[in-house]
């Protein structure tokens, strides 16, 4: 089973979504975000899931006696890379799902645009390279009212040598972009027997 798959119970912007979407309080629902209320209607979640597998494989960082502390997804091709997702419903057919770990963070590009017939172009590619720059191309588009936040998230995957992630949906109005840090932490966080508060001894 994926790390990422909601039963795993770590603690991930996943598990963190779906309690929102799935609570009685229509309050709380209103509170998921719109690329997952987007996916959730679309019965996207094990592509999501899918996906995330493929390019975000998350590594256990353990801490004393072998306890899982943390999970990070660590830049495969190198520091300063990240993961992308972008997910849409093409003119014919079920909703698709492409994904990559090799793109960078987003530039302030003011007016960065993604083709309407993204999926189209991406299945007539055949050169890695020129669809790793189409998926950079929807990042991007979708990232020119979100810098601020682009800039807060890398800036963690820094500090973290992780990567960040980029879900984007492609709809017939706007993109829609989710940006987070991949990260996630366990039930168990620390060893208590190794705890201490107190005065220390000069």
């Amino acid at each position: 089973m994926s790390v990422w798959n909601p039963k795993t119970k770590l603690s991930t912007f996943l598990t963190d979504q779906l309690k929102k979407l799935r609570d009685a309080d229509p309050a709380e629902r209103a509170k998921a975000h719109e690329a997952f209320k987007w996916i959730d209607a679309n019965n996207a979640f094990d592509l999501l899931v899918n996906a995330l597998t493929r390019c975000a494989p998350l590594k256990v960082m353990k801490g004393v006696e072998d306890i899982p502390n943390l999970w990070l997804s660590p830049p495969p091709s190198g520091q300063g890379h990240h993961a992308a997702i972008v997910l849409g419903l093409p003119e014919k057919g079920p909703v698709r799902c492409v994904a990559s770990n090799e793109i960078v963070q987003p530039g302030k590009e003011s007016k960065a645009s993604c083709p309407k017939n993204f999926f189209q172009l991406f299945d007539t590619f055949k050169l890695t390279v020129d669809q790793v720059k189409l998926v950079q191309q929807a990042v991007n588009a979708a990232c020119t009212d979100q810098l601020e936040l682009v800039e807060k998230v890398c800036a963690e995957c820094q500090k973290f040598r992780t990567m960040a992630l980029f879900i984007v949906v492609l709809t017939a109005d706007k993109p829609l972009i989710f940006v987070t840090t991949l990260l996630a932490t366990s039930p168990q966080q620390k060893n208590l027997k190794l705890a201490f508060t107190g005065k220390v001894a000069p």
